[in-house]
Parts: structure tokens; sequence; C-alpha cells
């Protein structure tokens, strides 16, 4: 980060992104001894015994950049959902549609509430669990491997778990971003 800094002119401006893969969940939808929470916890193990753990708490970050040396740091931590629940409105759930062209109904109470979020929420579960795009093998597969000690059994019907619990629309999961 410091060659950043020393990049920057007076008043210049950088902007850090990152996700904090920690699966959050405000409503306890989330079980602890789900299969989300034990890719997450041995993920996590793996990746810190390697060296550079993917939990990013966005206070880590600022102290981080603090230490080197940047002033007037803004942080803004989002959530970012693990898919949405919008599919369960079977009056108008259309999967021929594209996703800003679904509708809801007035008794449908969705997860996450703003349709932007929505949006994002379902881009985001396809990118991460979806069998073409390959993500939490990209994620996973390199912790995993290079510590065996870390891998859960099985790990190709494990992560099939994984993926199905992300994708069940009644488990309101996000990360931070």
């Amino acid at each position: 980060m410091a060659v950043h800094l020393s990049q920057l002119e007076p008043g210049g401006h950088f902007e850090l992104e990152e996700i904090d893969f920690k699966p959050q969940c405000d409503d306890g939808t989330l079980s602890p001894r789900g299969a989300i929470t034990i890719w997450w916890r041995a993920l996590s193990r793996a990746t810190v015994d390697l060296g550079f753990p993917l939990a990013l708490d966005p206070a880590m970050l600022k102290s981080l950049l603090e230490k080197a040396e940047f002033e007037d740091i803004k942080v803004e931590a989002t959530k970012l959902a693990i898919g949405s629940d919008r599919r369960r409105c079977t009056a108008y759930y259309d999967p021929a549609q594209p996703v800003s062209a679904q509708k809801s109904c007035s008794e449908c109470t969705f997860w996450p509430r703003d349709e932007k979020e929505q949006a994002l929420g379902d881009l985001y579960l396809n990118a991460l669990a979806d069998d073409n795009c390959h993500s939490l093998d990209s994620l996973s597969n390199a912790a995993f491997f290079a510590l065996p000690s870390c891998l859960p059994e099985s790990w190709h019907t494990f992560k099939a778990q994984v993926r199905d619990e992300m994708q069940n629309t009644s488990v309101h999961v996000y990360n931070t971003l």
C-alpha cells in the first residue's frame, strides 16, 4: 500500500474494494452446522495457515491503510447477498425473463428487500455457485490442496452440498463488500 501512496499526488484519491468472504446472516437462516459454515471454517483455517487470509474485516483494512500513512480514510461496508429469495414468488417468477424484468406480488417479502441488491445477489450467486463459473473451485482448491489436512472429506461431494445451500432461497447469507 505504501507504493500506492507514493504514486498519489497531494489531494489524490485511492479506492480499495475487497470482499470479506466470511458468511454472514442476520436472521438465523444460516446453520452453524451447514455446508457453507463448514466450508468457510475449513477455507479460513487453510488460508490463515498459508498466510493469505480471506477474512478481511473493514476495520482491519482501515488499520492497514493508516499504518501506510493514508489520510482521510472512509470505509463503506455493504452487504453482498449470495442470491435472493425472489424466485420463491411463484405468482410472478418467470425463469425465461431477465432478472430486471421480474415482478413480485404484493404479498411477498423478499430478501434482500432492495431490488438492486436482489439482482446483485443473484449475479453473485451465479458467479459463486454455478458449475460453469468454477468460483468455489477457484476460492478453495489452492488452499485445500496445499493443506490437505484442511480439506473436507470428499471435496467434490461436499462442494455440491455448499452449492446447494447457497442456492437454497430460504438461507439468507451474505458477504461484506
